[in-house]
Formats: structure tokens, C-alpha cells, sequence
């Protein structure tokens, strides 16, 4: 069959299923088709979720946990006892200066535990902190010289073990599953912060 003719049918195929879908949805779509698979049973660690929603839940669950185990060691190398620890520590970073809240709420941690992370990071003499002009109530938090020191080493120890983890996978692919799951993330956060304290 030409190219052309089948490009079109497959087409027809996805607007009918999909009538409010675009070119790019069509592309996702089509790349979607080319790679798809039938998982076996042991597909996920264990048993397959009954929808794509809970496959998919799942499967970023695992990424996640395994991704945390891998990366413990490597933390502790450089006397950072937990992913949250160092999680924090490059938040303060990227921030540049924010309050305790604002590290605490992009965390997705409660407020006590959060507490406790930033007293730890501040004991270990990576941060400190200090009073908001603004607002007296508040506290501003700098990455001190030697937690920078620390961040640098992780950071290259971290980028191994992402290539290590995610190597196999195209930049292409990689550019996709950011755009895809980023706009999640996003509406996850929002609707976590409205929700915080129900």
C-alpha cells in the first residue's frame, strides 16, 4: 500500500476515535502504537493493573523507589543520610534564598517532618538561615559554601546513575516523557498546596 494511503487511514482511524485530537496527539499516538507491547504476567513486579491510569501510576512508583534505592549510597558517600536531606539541600539551592515554606511545600512534605530537614541540613552546616525582611514571622534559607561543596560532588555522582538508569533511552523519548508527565506535575502540586490541611 502507498505511504501516503496508509499514513491517511491511520488518520481517519485515530480523528474517528478521537475527534478532538491534533497532529501532535495523532504522532504520540502512532509512536505509541509502533512500541506497544503485551506485558507478561510479570510485568510491574507483580500483577498488571486492571486500567492504563493504575499502569502508569504504578510503573512511576516503582521508577521512583528504585531510583531512591540506587541513589542512598552514593548520598551517603558524601554524608547525606536521606533523599529528602539532599532533596532539600538542592531546593534551598535552586531557590536561592526562600523561605522555610516554600522548600517544605515543594517537597511534598508535611510541615513538622519538613522542620526537621532543614534543622538537620542547618547542624550539618550546609545552610543557614535567616530572618525575612518582609516578614518577621519568617525565616529565609542560603546554601552555605560547604553545602554547595557537597551538592557539586552529588550532583556528579547522580548524573552516573541517571545515565545509568535512563541511558537506554533516547533524548527524543526522554523530551517526550517530560512535556507528557510535566503539565501532571504541575496540576498534582496545585491541587496538593489548595488541599493541604483538609
Amino acid at each position: 500500500m502507498n505511504k501516503t494511503v496508509d499514513l491517511v487511514n491511520h488518520w481517519a482511524a485515530f480523528e474517528k476515535a478521537h475527534p478532538q485530537g491534533e497532529i501532535l496527539d495523532f504522532c504520540r499516538y502512532m509512536l505509541t502504537k509502533k512500541r506497544e507491547h503485551k506485558p507478561d504476567q510479570h510485568f510491574l513486579g507483580g500483577a498488571v493493573p486492571p486500567d492504563p491510569h493504575s499502569k502508569l501510576a504504578k510503573l512511576i512508583g516503582r521508577i521512583s523507589k528504585i531510583h531512591v534505592v540506587l541513589s542512598l549510597p552514593l548520598l551517603k558517600e558524601h554524608g547525606i543520610n536521606s533523599f529528602e536531606d539532599f532533596a532539600f539541600l538542592n531546593s534551598i539551592f535552586k531557590l536561592e534564598n526562600p523561605r522555610k515554606t516554600d522548600v517544605i511545600n515543594s517537597n511534598f512534605i508535611e510541615l513538622s517532618s519538613g522542620l526537621l530537614i532543614i534543622d538537620r541540613l542547618r547542624k550539618n552546616g550546609w545552610i543557614s538561615e535567616k530572618d525575612d525582611d518582609a516578614d518577621k514571622r519568617s525565616k529565609r534559607l542560603s546554601i552555605s559554601s560547604k553545602g554547595k561543596k557537597v551538592l557539586e560532588q552529588v550532583y556528579e555522582r547522580m548524573a552516573e546513575l541517571n545515565q545509568q538508569c535512563f541511558g537506554n533511552i533516547s533524548d527524543d523519548d526522554i523530551m517526550l516523557c517530560i512535556q507528557l508527565m510535566s503539565p501532571v506535575e504541575s496540576a498534582l502540586m496545585a491541587s496538593w498546596l489548595k488541599s493541604k490541611g483538609k
